[in-house]
């Protein structure tokens, strides 16, 4: 394949395996958007690589991986061998990655906890839920997939607003095989053979917390106000 290849992470500092994922094994030239520049929420990622592929060929390919918690596990050549056999249809321009942490649990907390995280944040296709930290197509297309992030006035919605924008395109295939990209379930000691696997951030209550109340309070309203209820009638109770 002789399109160029650009392969782009979002990092506004060095955390996770970011330093790890920029000096990988294989001598993958990594492009990080967006370091040292202050964080203002998850639309962030899109926008900057809507910003960067402006003026890049339609033709090229571009990779985009999280930068704090992806590994690479496979050599460019086989990276580009795995995607030519996938889009040998004709059709498909673009694949994504298939989100892992909902299915499978064997922790019943973390089991019920995502299905009903999974029910209230996400609309997607067939039960199939893709995740924004792993994509990769050609450039064009990847801009149109992308094209709604222009216009989101959330500053905290990327993943959801793929979910929603990802089925109008048949352009689209899911790498549901994980060929290329694989994304570790939350606690659970998965093998893969992929090319990129994402493993799970830093899961504590400070990051359920953020979800919540600030990455995805839109889809949490009801909660927010009966837990805003409920802690109101305790310490009226209490003053009482």
């Amino acid at each position: 394949m002789s399109n160029k290849v650009h392969v782009l992470t979002y990092a506004s500092h060095s955390q996770g395996f970011y330093n790890n994922l920029i000096n990988n094994d294989y001598n993958i030239k990594l492009i990080t958007l967006g370091y040292g520049v202050k964080w203002n929420g998850l639309r962030d990622k899109p926008r900057a690589v809507l910003n960067y592929l402006t003026y890049v060929p339609d033709d090229d390919i571009v990779i985009f991986v999280d930068g704090f918690d992806t590994i690479i596990k496979k050599p460019m050549d086989l990276i580009l061998q795995r995607f030519n056999e996938i889009i040998k249809d004709g059709k498909t321009k673009v694949l994504l990655s298939k989100e892992q942490c909902y299915n499978q649990q064997d922790n019943f907390f973390f089991k019920y906890f995502f299905k009903y995280f999974q029910y209230k944040v996400y609309s997607y296709k067939n039960n199939v839920i893709v995740n924004s930290g792993l994509y990769m197509g050609y450039v064009k297309n990847i801009k149109i997939l992308l094209y709604a992030h222009k216009y989101n006035d959330n500053p905290n919605v990327d993943q959801i607003l793929m979910n929603k924008t990802y089925p109008n395109y048949d352009f689209i295939k899911v790498d549901m095989d994980n060929r290329i990209f694989f994304n570790c379930p939350v606690y659970m000691n998965t093998q893969s053979d992929a090319c990129f696997i994402q493993y799970p951030g830093e899961f504590n209550f400070h990051r359920i917390k953020r979800a919540i109340l600030a990455d995805y309070n839109h889809c949490f309203r009801l909660e927010i106000n009966l837990m805003k209820f409920l802690l109101f009638i305790y310490f009226y109770w209490k003053i009482c």
